[in-house]
């Protein structure tokens, strides 16, 4: 159980101690879930990348890669696992982020606005 919220933590930025544990069966299958899209998702993202660094574009004619689509996605996730969400969903966003940042550091990355 530990393992998958440990998982679930490098995907979203929160530590693990801030995401509840998946204790019933249901729980353990919503964080599988979670993992296995963020996985999907890191492949789109790369998938994107080598697109641009074959091309020299990102399909859209620009040269950095769009992850809108991938931190509403992630932070969807971490509200569905956080023991206490941060009340203003503006810091939540900062915080995946943050995290979304870290985790593609070599993929240039198109800015994000968080409103």
């Amino acid at each position: 159980m530990a393992e998958l919220r440990d998982i679930v933590s490098l995907y979203i930025g929160f530590e693990s101690n801030e995401i509840r544990l998946p204790i019933t069966e249901e729980d353990r299958q919503e964080f599988r879930k979670i993992i296995a899209d963020q996985e999907k998702m890191r492949d789109i993202v790369m998938d994107d990348y080598q697109f641009l660094q074959r091309h020299g574009h990102n399909g859209k004619g620009g040269n950095r890669i769009h992850i809108g689509w991938l931190l509403a996605c992630t932070v969807a996730d971490a509200e569905k696992v956080l023991i206490n969400p941060p009340e203003e969903k503006r810091d939540l966003s900062k915080k995946v982020l943050t995290c979304i940042e870290k985790r593609f550091e070599e993929v240039p990355l198109a800015p994000v606005l968080i409103r």
